[in-house]
């Protein structure tokens, strides 16, 4: 006889699962009021907005199924972005409260997803076999599609944005 326990994912989605879509959505809503909208031709703001939010759907379900690659993708993408919006945060000579609100946002990225690492859920998931029942993660994924769509769209931090330009905008 088997276990049930041993063929399911039993733990509901935590809520710093959601904290962390909700931060991911705030920051890229931040970065779209700052930079503004791409100046690229509409086919190339349409690509970008379709790969970024293919990408950042990737991850995210990987994450959210507890999975080694995409979970360190995630982490790698979080800290470097933490760091360097330390960095610049540092070397801001204008803009002072802006660059605090990014860096807030950056620092509560990597808290959420320290803070799902250590949930009941992600223990389950990591136990789970593949293809194991688990609960739907489908409402996060849309999340994560708009915010990779927002990336997509959010015109680039530096230098001349050509109107043919593709661009993944994590």
């Amino acid at each position: 006889m088997t276990d049930a326990r041993s063929t399911e994912c039993t733990a509901a989605l935590p809520s710093s699962a959601w904290a962390l879509a909700g931060v991911c959505l705030v920051g890229q809503l931040i970065e779209l009021a700052l930079r503004g909208v791409s100046d690229a031709e509409l086919r190339w703001k349409l690509a970008s907005m379709a790969l970024t939010a293919l990408i950042v759907c990737w991850v995210s379900a990987g994450v959210l199924r507890a999975r080694r690659l995409p979970l360190v993708v995630a982490w790698l993408v979080f800290l470097v972005d933490l760091v360097f919006t330390v960095a610049a945060a540092i070397d801001s000579t204008s803009g002072r409260a802006t660059s605090l609100l990014l860096v807030v946002v950056a620092a509560a990225q990597v808290a959420a997803l320290a803070a799902f690492c250590r949930s009941a859920y992600y223990r389950s998931a990591r136990s789970a076999p593949r293809g194991a029942a688990r609960p739907s993660i489908a409402a996060l994924v849309l999340v994560a599609a708009a915010v990779g769509m927002l990336g997509g769209l959010t015109a680039p931090t530096s230098g001349t944005d050509s109107t043919t330009q593709l661009r993944v905008g994590l």
